[in-house]
């Protein structure tokens, strides 16, 4: 670095800078060594005597030609003699014949002062064998040995070889080492020891040790190695004497010490980097380039190069894309909705309802014209304010069907119209009318006097009064004097009139003979029976939990026996008597801990020490109170009892439902009470199921109320016995009191139905009521698992209706399953607008509104599952348009998670933590018994008896079972049958299992040549075979991209029943794949049997069978998509979980591989790419 040293080259040919050693490899001929930094000695030889001595010394290291070489003659002790001075030797480098290198071992080399070698010293004794290069390298401590060196092959008749001889003195200053290849660094004016380099004066900056030849540090340098390369050194690393970074500098920074920033706008290594230009600005960090004033609008990241996600803009990306753009997609700078908007809306950002009576995608459709006012709903064109006369339908785009006209289409055409037909606007008979009616309505009927077809003839001037039948022209009252007959038009002859008063007189003495008669009986019966006695107690304490039977499953009413403190009398008159509250209660149970709430994000660790904790649910069951104060007088007068399903059920006076005083009755009393909902006063109404003596009343208290959602939780029969009476119409007009309630659409899913009605009253404008009817809930205490439920509340929350009244809830007795769903929707509430629920201070409030609410322990342990479960389904429902940018999240890392998990990741994790205390695997007692355990591939996954398809017996009449459960989608319970590939055990069951249900389908998921032994094939390639009774025909098979349909005629040889069925089998499924190679092949071939069962399904809700291995895995994941296919078509909404979630109860195994998960929403992703246009799924 500091060029202190000479270089030694020859012919001035250049040498390294840094090392010395000549660029030629050839050194000046005063000097050897690999720098040219030893001092050459060149030694001095007899000429005369041996002229050719020469080309020892010649500088030509050529030893691979004997030409270039010396050779002595053969004698004995071969030697060469040279004659080198008084000066100090520390090296001797021989270059021999390579090709006599063999000749040259154990040769020996003296020094001595004299002219032979008989006092020499021996210097160096060859005794291994000679380097394959023929250079022996001879190093010897720097001393004076002799002025005469001698080289000596020992022995007889020995030839010497030298080809060049080099004799190293000692190093040049500030050089040492054996060759003086290394630098001395010696401080100056020190020099170093040439043999080892020892500096006695300290070093030079940069190097450090006794002989400074050791570098400092690559992150020190200077004086003793003291000094700290620059902060900015790339690596931390320099130069060890000048402290330059050697390495370049860290970003950000330039100059040889790195000790400078970037210049503006620039950044980076060696600052060669420009700011993005996206930066506000163009200003960055001239280290990172992040940017330092933040983004310009639409962009994001350090470096403000990523624009913003697909549905978010604006400055820093915070501001969402409008909800109402298609796909929730906008312009990343200013929001625009760059594919335009969802359904009812318009404008760039989509922020403007249809207007001009339009709506539906880009505003393209008309209201109909039917709607009143024109007035429709900017999204799906209901009409916002119904229909005008003569029209229905959500759109009002259906005529009123026969017989019914007007406004709602409650009317009913007149009897009288000819051919009972009427226009369904006006109401005018179509065809006039039947005689004795008046156009153009036909109810009127003619005026008194006249009669006939238009009412267009005149009584007979004979009638008396002139009045007749309107219809006929038969008189009315009779004949003038002197006329008889239905016309009055014969003339009576004397004799005949007397006989005519007679028969007059007798008949209006005996209609007055009955009226007395009657008037007697009643004032006897009066009189005779016994006086109401006032009611005397009126508390309810007498109704303590678990001290009453639960009525909706025992039906008990009042009996002679005291219950756990309540009195029950028997007759109709008994009041409700109260006695002391008893509440059974274990020791310790005072003790358990009940938060005033949970946080949501820790229910699902809650209930976990619930159920570790002994007594668990049942112990904070116990402690909800019981009201005590609450009065029931209304309930308990005479004329109200029989309006109470349950004796021991009715409403208190509080907060029950007074309905308004009718002409027909003079009670208000109903057995309803309001409930308050979160921050919502009176939100709900709990009520019994009406009986027959209510219906009326019922129907009252739903217009009264106003009432436009009602929900009913039971079943008209449950067990035998009736729970509820049907109060609504199916097709006809029901009249009911003052109401006329028409049933307008019906619509089944699988765990409930939804019907809508049109109510009106009087001349009043229609109303519209929706029942949301959950039938998947038995009268024994809680649905085997809370998903059926959670969707039924999600329907009606989601429901696009506005709630203008109370939510009305009825199961039978109004307390238990009604209890049950209002603390859910209430908790549902709570959670999402405070992050927090108290489960336990919820039922407590609904205590205090109705009896007994929540009715049974297993119930209120139902809340906490369900209230889990309805968080996580929530939060997994999207609809088809919010659907893309939901599928971009999934597999985006979720921020919030401290795991770094996927959202993907996330919900799976959730959907297995699910749980349920009851489950299908209780009942596997027919599976397990020792018969049918050969009939089962894998051994834990059997079909539970709740599930299973029941077989008509064997001929021998002994039951069959097959490893086969029902899977349901969302409209159909039994949509599916999952099963296992037939064995050799169970190939008669399997085909007995479609004829019984009929199929006509069969899905088929895995290879037919499959190494699995106990596979066995059901049907012959092109041909025929028979199993048992069942023969089976199969026809050739038709290959598809990645399937093959195949038609199977099967035919029962006993019954001669026939059956046709088509079996699509896909193959592109590898054995040790979760998931299918092709997603799109595999949508194909769903599309095909979607297609298959709408045009030859005979019986639409038969299921299809579809198969695998082990009936779970292959043909879980097919019934999951292909459900999840049909929710997004039916009810354009995507819950994959939800659908996973019904199909593990009848089979746990369904789908419980992350892989499986992804797939369901990439099948979904896809199918609505390339399978629908978005405004047709």
């Amino acid at each position: 670095m500091f060029c202190k040293s000479k270089c030694h080259c020859k012919s001035s040919a250049s040498c390294d800078t840094d090392t010395g050693v000549c660029l030629g490899t050839v050194c000046e001929n005063s000097y050897m060594g690999p720098n040219c930094q030893q001092r050459k000695i060149v030694p001095k030889y007899n000429q005369k005597n041996d002229k050719k001595l020469s080309v020892v010394f010649d500088g030509n290291i050529q030893n691979t030609k004997a030409t270039h070489c010396y050779h002595t003659q053969h004698t004995k002790d071969s030697t060469v003699s040279m004659w080198v001075g008084k000066v100090k030797i520390k090296r001797l480098v021989i270059y021999t014949l390579q090709s006599e290198i063999k000749l040259f071992q154990n040769f020996k080399v003296y020094a001595s002062d004299r002219k032979n070698i008989s006092n020499g010293t021996l210097l160096y004794e060859n005794s291994h064998a000679i380097n394959p290069n023929g250079i022996v390298d001879i190093n010897f401590p720097l001393s004076k040995y002799g002025n005469r060196l001698f080289i000596v092959l020992p022995g007889n008749n020995r030839k010497l070889n030298l080809c060049e001889v080099l004799i190293g003195g000692d190093c040049n200053s500030g050089w040492f080492s054996e060759n003086c290849s290394r630098e001395c660094h010696c401080k100056r004016p020190t020099k170093c020891n040439s043999t080892n380099g020892d500096c006695l004066g300290g070093c030079i900056p940069g190097w450090k040790g006794s002989n400074c030849y050791t570098k400092c540090s690559e992150d020190k340098y200077g004086e003793d190695c003291q000094q700290s390369c620059p902060s900015g050194c790339l690596d931390g690393v320099c130069h060890h004497i000048t402290g330059y970074c050697t390495n370049g500098c860290q970003p950000g920074y330039i100059g040889n010490q790195c000790d400078r920033v970037c210049y503006r706008h620039t950044y980076g290594i060696g600052c060669n980097k420009n700011c993005s230009e996206t930066c506000i600005d163009q200003l960055c960090h001239h280290e990172t380039g992040n940017c330092t004033k933040g983004c310009l609008p639409g962009f994001k990241g350090g470096h403000c190069l990523a624009k913003c996600n697909r549905h978010t803009y604006g400055y820093q990306c915070t501001r969402k894309c409008s909800a109402n753009c298609l796909h929730q997609t906008c312009n990343h700078i200013n929001g625009r909705c760059i594919n335009g908007c969802v359904p009812g809306y318009q404008g760039h950002y989509c922020n403007s309802t249809c207007s001009n009576n339009k709506y539906g995608f880009r505003c393209l459709n008309n209201c109909s014209k039917f709607c009143v006012d024109q007035e429709c709903n900017h999204v799906n064109g209901h009409c916002t304010k119904y229909c005008n006369p003569g029209y229905q339908g959500q759109r009002c785009d259906t005529s009123c069907e026969h017989p019914f006209y007007g406004s709602g289409c409650m009317t009913v055409c007149s009897e009288h119209c000819v051919d009972g037909k009427c226009h369904h606007v006006t109401g005018f008979c179509n065809k006039g009318c039947e005689p004795g009616y008046l156009n153009p309505l036909c109810i009127t009927a003619c005026p008194r006097t006249y009669f006939g077809q238009d009412c267009s003839k005149k009584c007979n001037h004979t009638c008396y009064n002139q009045t007749c039948q309107h219809f006929n022209g038969s008189c009315l009252e009779g004949c003038i004097l002197g006329y008889t007959g239905t016309h009055c038009s014969k003339v009576i002859q004397s004799g005949e009139q007397s006989q005519l008063d007679m028969f007059h007189i007798l008949t209006a003495a005996l209609v007055a003979n009955i009226i007395i008669l009657i008037l007697c009986v009643l004032c006897f019966r009066y009189f005779r029976s016994p006086k109401t006695q006032p009611p005397k107690l009126l508390a309810e304490q007498a109704f303590a939990m678990g001290t009453v039977e639960h009525a909706e499953e025992s039906d008990h009413l009042m009996s002679d026996q005291t219950n756990g403190g309540l009195r029950l009398t028997d007759g109709s008159n008994a009041d409700i008597q109260c006695e002391d509250e008893i509440i059974y209660m274990n020791v310790g149970e005072n003790d358990i801990i009940i938060p005033d709430s949970i946080p949501v994000d820790e229910l699902q660790s809650y209930i976990q020490n619930k159920r570790n904790f002994e007594g668990g649910f049942g112990a904070e069951y116990r402690r909800l109170s019981q009201n005590t104060e609450a009065t029931c007088k209304a309930a308990n007068l005479q004329e109200n009892k029989a309006k109470n399903r349950y004796k021991n059920i009715v409403a208190y006076d509080h907060s029950r439902v007074i309905l308004e005083k009718c002409k027909d009755s003079d009670s208000d009393y109903i057995n309803a009470n309001y409930i308050d909902g979160f921050n919502k006063p009176k939100k709900y109404i709990a009520s019994q199921g009406p009986t027959s003596a209510i219906i009326t009343d019922f129907w009252q208290m739903l217009w009264q109320v106003n009432c436009t959602k009602l929900v009913m939780l039971t079943n008209l029969i449950e067990t035998g016995k009736t729970k509820c009476e049907k109060y609504w119409p199916d097709k006809e007009v029901k009249i009911s009191g003052d109401l006329k309630i028409r049933c307008i659409r019906e619509q089944n899913f699988s765990d409930f139905t939804i019907r809508s009605f049109f109510l009106q009253k009087g001349e009043e404008p229609v109303r519209k009521l929706d029942q949301f009817h959950f039938t998947s809930w038995s009268d024994h205490g809680v649905p085997p698992t809370p998903t059926g439920l959670v969707n039924f509340m999600m329907k009606i929350r989601n429901d696009s209706e506005a709630e203008t009244g109370p939510l009305v809830v009825h199961c039978s007795a109004g307390i238990g399953r009604s209890g049950t769903f209002i603390a859910l929707d209430f908790l549902m509430d709570e959670a999402l607008h405070q992050g927090t629920i108290d489960i336990f201070g919820c039922v407590n409030r609904m205590r205090k509104a109705r009896l007994n609410m929540v009715q049974i322990e297993d119930q209120y342990e139902f809340i906490y599952f369900a209230l889990v479960e309805s968080i996580f389904l929530q939060q997994t429902q999207v609809t088809i348009e919010n659907f893309p940018s939901f599928y971009q999240k999934l597999n985006e890392e979720n921020e919030e998670n401290v795991s770094c998990k996927t959202l993907l990741q996330q919900h799976f994790q959730e959907l297995q933590e699910l749980e349920y205390p009851h489950t299908s695997q209780e009942f596997l007692e027919t599976a397990k018994l020792k018969n049918n355990l050969n009939k089962t591939r894998v051994k834990n996954i059997l079909a539970s008896d709740l599930y299973r398809p029941y077989l008509k017996p064997a001929p021998d009449g002994q039951p069959r079972y097959i490893n086969a459960v029902y899977l349901p989608s969302h409209e159909n319970p039994r949509n599916y049958i999952a099963t296992q590939m037939p064995m050799k055990e169970t190939i008669e069951d399997f085909w007995q299992m479609v004829c019984d249900i009929q199929s006509s389908t069969i899905v088929m998921l895995n290879s037919d040549d499959s190494m699995d032994e106990t596979c066995c094939k059901y049907w012959k390639d092109d041909g025929e075979i028979e199993f048992g009774h069942i023969i089976v025909h199969s026809s050739k098979a038709e290959e598809k991209t990645d399937f093959m349909e195949r038609i199977l005629f099967i035919q029962n040889s006993e019954t001669g029943k026939q059956l046709s069925v088509k079996q699509y089998q896909y193959t592109s499924w590898p054995a040790t794949s979760a998931v299918p190679n092709n997603t799109v092949s595999f949508l194909h071939m769903i599309e095909e049997i979607k297609q298959h069962i709408q045009q030859t399904q005979t019986n639409p809700k038969a299921p299809m069978v579809v198969h695998c291995l082990n009936g779970a895995e292959r043909s879980g994941l097919f019934c999951v998509v292909f459900s999840s296919l049909l929710l997004l078509q039916k009810e354009r909404t995507v819950n994959i979980p939800y659908i996973i979630r019904t199909m593990q109860l009848p089979r746990p195994q369904v789908l419980t591989d992350l892989d499986q998960f992804k797939f369901c929403y990439t099948a979904v992703m896809e199918y609505i790419d390339r399978f629908q246009a978005y405004g047709n799924v």
